[in-house]
This record gives C-alpha cells, sequence and structure tokens, in this order.
C-alpha cells in the first residue's frame, strides 16, 4: 500500500492510496483497503469452466408446458362436450316476468330432446300452493312440455320446471309471471 499526500488526492473515488477522506483534513490518516483480490477471481462464477444444462432445461419446460396446454385445451373440450347434455329452456309462454290475461296453459322449450317421464311443469301462487294437479305433456318433438291450467285469478304465480335430457342430465328452472 502506497500511501499518498492529500495534495495529490483527487477527492472522492479516489484511488492514490492516500490517507484522504473526503471531508476529512490531511492528517486524519488511515489504511486504505487492497482491491479486489486476484484469488477470487476463481471463484467468480461467471468464468465457470462447469458445462451447462440449460439448453436440456430449456427444451425439457418447454416440451412439459405444451404438453399441460394440449392437456388444459382437451379438458376444456370435454367440459364443454359434457355441459351440452343439459337440457336448457330456450323460450316460454307466458314469457318470464310477464304480466298476462289468465292463460290457459303454460308452455317451455327446451333446446334438447326431453325424456318424458322424468321431465315436468308446475305452477304455484303467490302462497306456494299448487294451481293444478294436471301432469305436463311432452309433444311429438319432445323439446316442448306444456301443462293446461284452470282460470286463474289476477296474482302472481311461478312456473317450477325439471328437464331430463334423453341422456339423463338433469336440469331445473323457475320463472314468474302476474295475472292481470
Amino acid at each position: 500500500m502506497r500511501a499518498g499526500s492529500a495534495a495529490d488526492c483527487p477527492g472522492v473515488g479516489c484511488t492514490t492510496g492516500c490517507a484522504q477522506v473526503a471531508g476529512a483534513p490531511a492528517s486524519a490518516a488511515f489504511q486504505t483497503f487492497p482491491t479486489f483480490p486476484s484469488f477470487f477471481a476463481e471463484l467468480d462464477m461467471r468464468s465457470s469452466k462447469i458445462p451447462s444444462h440449460a439448453p436440456r432445461t430449456t427444451a425439457l419446460l418447454r416440451r412439459a408446458t405444451q404438453g399441460l396446454a394440449l392437456a388444459t385445451v382437451l379438458g376444456l373440450a370435454g367440459l364443454s362436450q359434457g355441459a351440452w347434455a343439459h337440457a336448457h329452456a330456450v323460450s316460454s309462454e307466458p314469457a318470464a316476468q310477464a304480466t298476462v290475461e289468465a292463460p290457459k296453459s303454460v308452455r317451455v322449450t327446451f333446446d334438447s330432446v326431453l325424456e318424458g317421464a322424468l321431465s315436468k311443469l308446475s305452477v304455484v301462487d303467490a302462497q306456494g300452493k299448487p294451481v293444478t294437479q294436471t301432469k305436463s305433456e311432452l309433444d311429438a318433438a319432445r323439446k316442448t312440455l306444456t301443462l293446461s291450467l284452470p282460470a286463474l285469478p289476477a296474482g302472481d304465480y311461478q312456473v317450477n320446471w325439471t328437464a331430463v335430457a334423453s341422456d339423463g342430465h338433469r336440469t331445473q328452472g323457475r320463472f314468474k309471471f302476474t295475472v292481470k
């Protein structure tokens, strides 16, 4: 280590090895530390001689990611196939939330073929009492359920339906209408 004089010191970041510290008087002497020793250079991992497995690892990760993506797509496609098997109501008479004159029947049409013995309609009044004991009927196309009604007085009514698709999947729903 060489110690220089304060006059030789350029200031902060000085590499001359002087004893001057920025803001310290020239008489304040201390020893400066050596720069990065050469024996640490051998430990520097950037110059490692160890062979890298990064290309092989990257390829494996890429293949795993592609496999997961494919499995996800196939899984979602399978789930959507299952959802298509359910029968969903596509229209009704009277329409949901409609205010109508007393209807003679209630009709709900579905997007899938139904099992007549397991599918049904019922209508209840505002107190939850059934307005008829008549069973609903399925049309020839097996997509529309119809329930004949007695003369209904003014008030709120709820239609409850259960639809069982031809493959056995069951869905349920309800809607309300008002008789004026």
